[in-house]
């Protein structure tokens, strides 16, 4: 039985969630600070959770309890999902406290497909900062700023606070950020992702022709200039594994990491999420097979792009199904691919299947 918790009750689930205390945001939930839901086995004594948050979906407690996580299947798809897509939502980062929740999520997740990925978890402790001058170029954010219409990314700016923090007000009361301003624009941002009594957790996000230069560092540094002078001690930055501008500035200004965790990664557009399976089975997980399908799945919703057909090209020429592959290579090209050789220099190269083995398969998806 699945029941969804009334904020009043959230409490209940606080010593649950304790094996996944380096993810803040959850207590954030807890403590009814920023937006989020709870699931639970048991409205009065439950000893198993889903959590939703703005920064992922968590599990805990007993992952074998079945009929638990067989209904939460239905409430992943029938609600969770179809809200998330309402809202335009694009990703979701899964999290659990145990290896048992593995075994759980072939049902849990039945028919939804998300895929395993790697992320680090930072640290640092306030008491080993010393506060360093920021230029003053870098802003604290404020009202003013955020209702300055002039301003330009400020409205990126507001809606990433509002659906961290569901209002402007909410975190105005209880978070804090700054922004590196150049030419009336906001050009790089670290903004509290949760406070939590002396915690808090840190985003950033610098503009992509503004990378590079130092101004991701500015802002970082003035957050953690406010969090020495306003007692709050801990600060964690969560990142993927494989980002290393974000770990490698972390880890520049002072954090340390603390955890790798295994994490499990989807779309909530179902479509789109094939893709990502197509290219992940391809790419990172090879099964061809798998990829093959996939990509196929999404095809028939009309979901792809140009070079996702040729990549279903390549995966099926590497089951041998040659008949399927030179179809895909002809809608490839009917779509306009120029062939391997036009991407090598665009950032979509990671995406494209292994280079040194496309020419061979290029060479006889042309005959």
């Amino acid at each position: 039985m699945v029941v969804e918790l009334n904020r009043s009750n959230f409490n209940k689930v606080t010593d649950l969630f304790k094996g996944l205390e380096y993810n803040l945001s959850i207590f954030s939930v807890i403590n009814k600070i920023n937006p989020g839901r709870i699931f639970v086995n048991d409205a009065n004594n439950p000893t198993a959770a889903l959590l939703i948050s703005p920064e992922g979906i968590y599990f805990t407690g007993d992952a074998k309890d079945n009929a638990f996580n067989c209904e939460l299947n239905n409430v992943l798809k029938d609600d969770i999902f179809k809200k998330a897509l309402e809202k335009s939502d694009v990703d979701y980062i899964v999290f659990y406290s145990s290896k048992e929740w593995e075994n759980s999520f072939k049902d849990i997740f039945n028919s939804l497909y998300p895929i395993e990925d790697d992320r680090r978890y930072l640290e640092l402790e306030i008491g080993k900062f010393d506060i360093v001058e920021v230029s003053e170029n870098v802003k604290k954010i404020d009202r003013k700023m955020l209702l300055d219409s002039n301003l330009k990314e400020v409205d990126d700016v507001r809606e990433s606070i509002i659906e961290n923090w569901s209002s402007i007000d909410n975190f105005l009361e209880n978070g804090f950020g700054y922004v590196y301003i150049i030419d009336d624009g906001i050009v790089s941002r670290c903004i509290t992702d949760c406070v939590v009594e002396d915690r808090c957790e840190l985003g950033v996000e610098t503009e992509k022709d503004y990378r590079k230069k130092g101004y991701c560092t500015q802002v970082v540094i003035a957050a953690l200039n406010y969090c020495k002078g306003n007692n709050i001690k801990n600060i964690g930055w969560h990142c993927w594994d494989n980002n290393i501008p974000s770990y490698k500035l972390a880890e520049k200004v002072g954090f340390e990491q603390k955890k790798n965790i295994k994490v499990y990664f989807g779309w909530y557009n179902l479509y789109a999420n094939y893709l990502i399976n197509g290219n992940y089975y391809l790419k990172r997980k090879v099964n061809y097979k798998l990829s093959a399908e996939f990509h196929t799945r999404a095809f028939e919703n009309n979901y792809g792009f140009v070079w996702q057909f040729y990549n279903a090209a390549c995966a099926y020429w590497k089951i041998n199904n040659k008949e399927e592959a030179k179809k895909y290579y002809k809608i490839a090209l009917k779509n306009g691919w120029k062939g391997i050789e036009s991407l090598k220099s665009s950032p979509l190269c990671e995406y494209l299947y292994d280079l040194d083995d496309s020419v061979m398969i290029e060479s006889e998806l042309k005959i």
